[in-house]
């Protein structure tokens, strides 16, 4: 059917999104870290706030850092492990690291449309 013209024969389950592509965030510097956690967070009943462990108050920021990790479905893998982890985000050499691509998202479990994803020209600096 129609569905599957859409989806380039590909296996649709009677569903389609038409999306656009994701792209990481050019920086030169790491940003500051996200103030995310709030007493909100901690209401009593709130079954999310019941089932998370209690916010590390003193945490440093984490940082995942990635160069020359070509393998789409490897990079997926580690992005979603990093948002797993709590890391602040996910750096990627510009140069030497696979695109993030419709591999890379179904590799990551969705991870990839939530994480913070940046590129980076430079490494070193």
């Amino acid at each position: 059917g129609s569905l599957s013209v859409l989806s380039g024969q590909r296996a649709h389950q009677g569903v389609i999104l038409m999306c656009g592509r994701r792209e990481a965030e050019r920086i030169s510097r790491l940003p500051l870290p996200s103030q995310d956690e709030t007493e909100e967070d901690e209401k009593e009943g709130d079954l999310e706030a019941t089932l998370s462990p209690a916010p590390c108050k003193q945490r440093a920021p984490f940082w995942l850092f990635l160069d020359e990790v070509v393998d789409p479905q490897n990079l997926g893998a580690l992005v979603r492990s990093s948002l797993f982890f709590g890391a602040e985000g996910v750096v990627l050499s510009e140069k030497n690291c696979a695109e993030l691509s419709a591999t890379v998202s179904k590799a990551s479990a969705g991870a990839l449309e939530v994480a913070n994803v940046f590129a980076c020209p430079n490494m070193v600096r």
